[in-house]
């Protein structure tokens, strides 16, 4: 289960019953890749634009039978197989 965000223990006593809670500040130690503390780890990437638009032609031609897009994960997945080997 995935956490949405830390709130004040403080800012809920002071107001019992009200469920708008403020949150936390974000941490401090934030750097140019991301923030980063002890529940998460956010880093940023880039994809290369010959990958990216090898991943756009996959995804316009490999559609299913019915018309549909697969899904983004698994055309991520194929494409990567595909890369290396």
């Amino acid at each position: 289960m995935m956490a949405l965000g830390k709130f004040s223990r403080k800012a809920a006593e002071q107001a019992p019953g009200d469920i708008s809670m403020t949150p936390k500040e974000p941490t401090k130690n934030a750097d140019e890749e991301g923030r980063n503390n002890s529940k998460t780890k956010v880093r940023s990437f880039s994809v290369r634009l010959d990958l990216w638009e090898k991943l756009d032609t996959y995804r316009i031609t490999h559609r299913t039978k019915s018309g549909t897009i697969p899904s983004a994960s698994s055309i991520v997945n194929e494409a990567l197989e595909a890369y290396l080997k």
